[in-house]
């Protein structure tokens, strides 16, 4: 099962929302308020940066999954645990 992992900023910073909370807001999406950046891809033949600039984020850096459940992902720290 694959997976896009990103990161949400509301108005340039960096979110720190819940696993669980509903990631997109319609609204603030249309208004730009919120820009979601892919930084990697995950599929059976293993884990991807989709950003050059990812990998320098902090480990701690919460990540999201955009489009399938983050199946044990949850912040850059995992993913750079997955590549290596």
């Amino acid at each position: 099962m694959s997976t896009t992992f990103g990161i949400i900023l509301r108005d340039g910073k960096l979110l720190d929302l819940p696993q669980s909370e509903d990631l997109i807001i319609s609204d603030d999406i249309e208004d730009g308020n919120i820009d979601i950046i892919e930084i990697a891809f995950r599929s059976s033949w293993g884990v991807m940066w989709k950003n050059s600039l990812a990998p320098f984020l902090h480990p701690d850096t919460k990540v999201y999954a955009l489009d399938n459940s983050p199946q044990g992902i949850y912040t850059i720290g995992d993913i750079i645990n997955e590549i290596n």
